[in-house]
């Protein structure tokens, strides 16, 4: 292969193929030619460039039309600017994928093919790329302007020259490049976000140049993006179900009754704000020799103040009534009525502030059949965050409350005697002094890699009897150094000590303020009536931060533990310090062999392997050295743990060979059938090898749970097989079945231990949970896609266009792996022209299992999740395009619930409205 034929593979994103180019004539026509005289003809090759929803699918179904893997594209309608508001939103509509949001609807993280996030490769432009924002291995997509990429691919079948990590599938982000476009590129993006909940508006700003130089050898691009929104989310929780136990009020000696020890009411206001660059520069002095090298930045903060009212229904209660439902041999009430209920106000503030930084330098040269490249890629990432819990406790119980919580819809609340004790919730007076409760000020969190990778390629023609013949070999090598790491402070400061600390710094007490939603009324649209409070005020936290700052209070905290540790008596634990890492050093190799039988057989075969050296280190307890009694609760004794917490640190070497096949065969000139087998792998979640030990009374007997530091890798089998027809230019039918083998699965794992209590004679017996290597789990599926453009109706009709896919996915473990959704479905009907794209979109994703059951805590789940997208673009003049578009344009929910049918969660995230345009110079 030429170096020219190469460099066309790189930029056939933009530039047509012929079956592309008379695809573009019979959707356009002589009509829109006509319309606005656009068509671009290039010197050399005859390209016809058009752009619109009709065009990214078309370019999109090439991509996948002619590569051997198992891979589904999506292209940018115009270089840098994404159809979508988000890459996450766009991945969504891919048959296999789908999408993980935030409580405020952001696009997070991407499951594909019923596997959780953690198991999905994110790739940047090849490289790995990791963000501190998620303390696992999962990707944060909010962290990438979509206006810097040009194309996004998902492949779902793995090759031995493909980056490991990508069990359920690689997602590929492409940036973009000088030598991907026929001509100069100077574009700016103007947009603005507003959010339904707020009414407010927020700028979303890019600029995008690239352009070559020196003849056509060195190619400069670069770009730039501003982003910046307010959401406001209505959301109503609780802690774990199961948290919480009763006796029966009618028989002392049946089995206890089991709930949930605290509900809140809460309304979030949170801002986010995005400030990111990019430069690349590529050189080519000569045919053979290509020099790359970019780099990428962003600075992401999230800012967030949850004003929160809860009912503690944990401590002190009396159950008076109740409806229940039997789960797993348990009681859990569905609807109860208690007196003591002790409820608080909250104001928590979360801060993020979140640094990444992405370079890398390639050379490529060419020296006959051969073809050598060699890469350097470096990630540096970091965040530092803060969150406090200012809280005040109401100065009386409430009795009589009852809360029910099963359908979908918010717990429901009915207060009871809150008049008769006189009660006022928007009275300062009906609240206590203020306190800090599970404050983290100050914790930092790293995840940085380097890489560097040499891989040779031969161009061959080597025949292999009468039909065989290798067309390509290739084989490589990669040394990656890795780490993640986090320091974390907790504050808890009582009553008493807070006091003490406002005096000590100099601070004005803080006020409270009011409670809010801030447009319309609480869960507007849910199925329900009473959902609790409406309005109450929280302290004053933003005043409190007005004086002081994190550190000067982290500060006093530190310096208070200090006094207990000196034997000083304290009501509890002021200040602590939590510190875990993971060091990974990976070195993989391997060897592919592309292949041709006959005219219509085409494939790859290779292996892969990876040798991952895994150091763990963590602030942590000795729990064999012994507890001793702290207190008590409702629910018994409380302890800790009589050892102090130190530094352990243990180390791993693990050994994969990964081999792969991967065969396309073209059953006729307008189908084909593909067929891949491969072993996949993916390492443990850092805070399944890292985690706190910790103990704690859920039922009355003690409960230790701890970590696994030599947990071993996923391990999967997989079988891929798709059969696809091109039945006509712009039209397409699909089919695929997938089987994935997982060999090991982590899960939790119960023994009892007997533990030695300080004072007590006798050991007693504890429960001691922790991750544990297990049985894996088997999962297949189906997936079902289809695609045309309605190019023969008559009229406005023959503009008009449809995407469609629906994906099956079964597991042998619906009660372990999280994440797989049964059914999903995506439907998209567009209008297109050079001058008017109107898209319209509905995601479906049935529930799914979000925490498998956990001792006494059921399993929780996402309800069915309904999503639509309504987007449209106009161009008035050439140059110019006018964009709109509106996120969950009905306005759902999002529900949470237990086993039981109880809900756990809810959310209100909103409309959100996207205007802007777009402007190439």
């Amino acid at each position: 292969m030429t170096l020219e034929e190469i460099e066309m593979m790189a930029v056939k994103t933009l530039k047509l193929t012929p079956v592309a180019a008379f695809l573009a004539l019979t959707f356009t026509g002589a009509h829109a030619m006509a319309e606005d005289g656009m068509n671009e003809v290039d010197g050399d090759v005859e390209v016809i460039r058009v752009s619109g929803t009709r065009a990214s699918l078309s370019e999109a179904m090439n991509e996948k039309r002619f590569s051997d893997a198992q891979v589904d594209v999506i292209a940018a309608e115009d270089i840098g600017v994404m159809p979508d508001p988000d890459i996450g939103d766009s991945l969504e509509r891919v048959a296999g994928v789908q999408v993980q949001r935030s409580e405020n609807g952001e696009a997070r993280e991407v499951n594909v093919r019923g596997l959780p996030g953690y198991f999905t490769k994110t790739l940047y432009n090849g490289r790995s790329i990791s963000t501190p924002l998620n303390s696992n291995r999962n990707f944060s997509y909010q962290i990438m302007p979509s206006a810097f990429i040009s194309q996004v691919s998902v492949q779902k079948s793995s090759a031995a020259d493909l980056n490991e990590g990508g069990i359920s599938g690689t997602v590929d982000m492409r940036s973009h490049r000088a030598f991907m476009a026929n001509d100069r590129v100077v574009r700016a993006v103007a947009k603005t976000t507003y959010d339904g909940n707020t009414g407010e508006f927020g700028p979303d700003l890019s600029f995008i140049f690239s352009d070559k130089f020196a003849d056509d050898t060195i190619g400069i691009a670069f770009g730039a993006n501003y982003l910046k929104e307010d959401n406001h989310t209505q959301i109503q929780n609780g802690n774990q179900y199961g948290s919480k136990w009763w006796n029966d009020p009618e028989d002392s000696d049946a089995e206890r009754l089991y709930g949930t020890s605290q509900l809140r009411y809460e309304l979030n206001n949170s801002e986010r704000e995005r400030a990111a660059v990019f430069a690349n520069i590529e050189w080519r002095p000569t045919d053979n020799l290509s020099l790359f090298a970019e780099s990428f930045y962003t600075d992401y903060q999230s800012a967030e103040n949850r004003q929160r009212f809860a009912f503690n229904t944990g401590t002190q209660t009396q159950l008076k009534d109740y409806e229940e439902v039997m789960v797993d041999g348990n009681r859990y009430v569905t609807q109860m009525t208690l007196d003591g209920v002790n409820s608080f106000v909250e104001a928590s503030p979360i801060s993020r502030d979140a640094d990444v930084m992405v370079n890398t330098f390639e050379a490529q040269y060419e020296l006959g059949d051969w073809q050598i490249k060699g890469a350097y890629s470096m990630v540096r990432s970091d965040m530092l965050w803060n969150a406090s819990g200012l809280k005040s406790d109401l100065v009386s119980s409430m009795d009589n409350v009852t809360f029910y919580g099963t359908g979908r819809s918010p717990w429901g609340t009915d207060y009871g005697n809150l008049d008769e004790i006189g009660l006022d919730l928007t009275n300062p007076s009906s609240y206590g002094a203020m306190y800090l409760d599970s404050s983290n000020f100050g914790t930092t969190q790293e995840s940085n890699s380097d890489t560097v990778a040499l891989d040779a390629t031969r161009f061959t023609d080597i025949t292999l009897g009468d039909h065989a013949v290798i067309t390509k070999m290739s084989f490589g090598a990669s040394y990656a150094m890795e780490e993640m790491k986090e320091r974390s402070y907790d504050v808890n400061l009582d009553e008493s000590q807070f006091a003490e600390m406002v005096e000590a710094l100099g601070l004005n007490t803080p006020g409270f303020v009011h409670a809010r939603p801030a447009n319309g009324d609480w869960f507007d649209g849910a199925n329900g009536t009473a959902f609790g409070p409406r309005n109450w005020i929280t302290p004053d936290v933003d005043g409190l931060f007005a004086q002081t700052n994190f550190a000067a209070v982290r500060a006093f905290a530190e310096a208070e533990q200090a006094r207990c540790d000196a034997n000083v008596d304290c009501t509890n634990k002021s200040f602590a310090a939590y510190e875990d890492n993971l060091f990974e050093d990976t070195l993989a190799a391997y060897f592919r062999a592309d292949f041709e039988i006959g005219y219509n057989l085409t494939g790859n075969i290779g292996l892969r392997y990876v040798r991952t050296e895994q150091i763990t280190e963590k602030m942590d307890v000795d729990w064999t050295q012994g507890l001793y009694v702290t207190g008590s609760n409702n629910n018994g004794p409380t302890y800790d743990f009589v050892a102090e917490r130190e530094f352990h640190t243990a180390t791993q070497t693990d050994h994969q060979f990964l081999p792969s096949l991967n065969l396309k065969y073209d059953m006729r000139d307008d189908m084909d059938f593909r067929f891949g087998v491969s072993r996949t792998m993916a390492r443990p979640n850092k805070n399944d090898l890292v985690g706190s030990t910790r103990v704690s009374t859920p039922d009355g007997e003690p409960t230790i749970n701890t970590t696994e530091a030599t947990l071993d890798p996923f391990i999967a089998n997989n079988v891929d097989m798709t059969w696809s027809w091109f039945y006509n230019e712009d039209s397409m039918v699909s089919a695929a079945y997938f089987y994935k083998n997982l060999e090991t699965f982590v899960r939790m794992v119960e023994r009892y231990e007997e533990v030695s209590v300080e004072g007590q004679d006798d050991p007693i017996e504890v429960l001691v949970r922790s991750r544990s290597n297990e049985e894996g789990l088997d999962l297949h599926g189906l997936e079902l896609a289809y695609q045309t453009a309605f190019s023969n109706l008559p009229g406005l009709l023959s503009n008009t266009g449809l995407q469609a896919n629906y994906t099956f996915i079964h597991n042998s473990e619906p009660e372990l792996l999280a994440a797989a959704s049964e059914h999903n479905a995506n439907v998209t009907l567009y209008y297109s022209t050079r001058a008017l794209d109107l898209r319209l979109s509905h995601n479906y994703r049935a529930g799914y299992l979000q925490n498998a059951a956990d001792g006494l805590i059921p399993a929780t789940y996402y309800d069915d999740q309904n999503r639509t997208t309504l987007a449209a673009s106009y161009r008035p003049v050439r140059g110019l395009r006018l964009t709109a578009s509106v996120s969950n344009l009905f306005d759902n929910d999002s529900h949470i619930y237990t086993d039981g049918g109880i809900t756990r969660a809810f959310n209100d995230a909103g409309r959100k409205f996207n205007m802007g345009m777009v402007y190439s110079f």
